[in-house]
């Protein structure tokens, strides 16, 4: 007394089917996870554009307030390096959006994802050096100012020397 051909037939169909499903639905869970990491990814990078064009931006209104004070000129060295390095920063965040859209196409292309994808790499590689160009561009502006300006007491220490 066995199992009928077309119910054998029929099972291992709806087994297939199954197993196709799952299949699928690991892979919807896949993409979905790498949208969610691009996503992140994306939102981190444009964070880098805003904090290294704010930093310029602000070390530009700092320069236009020296401009003509002649106890800050020596100062305005410094905060025009600072004002280069933050740039540059915001081109390594310029730039790794577009590394990132051609790493889409390559990876679509090639169907090599992530650290397998060279532009992975560099992509990963522009957002460190936007990191290191605001960081250094900020020590360059602070250093400069311990170096070149004076810090005498204000007029209300000097008040509360007394």
């Amino acid at each position: 007394m066995g199992i009928d051909p077309v119910r054998r037939k029929e099972l291992h169909l709806k087994e297939q089917e199954l197993k196709l499903l799952r299949v699928e639905l690991a892979q919807r869970q896949r993409e979905m996870e790498f949208e969610a990491k691009t996503d992140i990814t994306t939102k981190g990078f444009q964070g880098l554009v805003l904090i290294n064009g704010g930093a310029a931006v602000a070390l530009g209104a700092l320069l236009q307030a020296l401009v003509g004070k002649p106890e800050a000129e020596p100062f305005l060295e410094y905060v025009l390096q600072g004002i280069v390095v933050t740039v540059s920063g915001v081109a390594c965040s310029g730039a790794a959006f577009i590394v990132r859209y051609l790493q889409g196409l390559y990876e679509k292309a090639t169907r090599r994802v992530l650290w397998r994808n060279f532009l992975w790499w560099i992509h990963w590689m522009l957002g460190i050096a936007a990191v290191t160009c605001f960081v250094v561009g900020m020590m360059i502006v602070a250093n400069g100012g311990f170096k070149t300006l004076s810090f005498e007491a204000s007029p209300a220490q000097e008040c509360q020397q007394t």
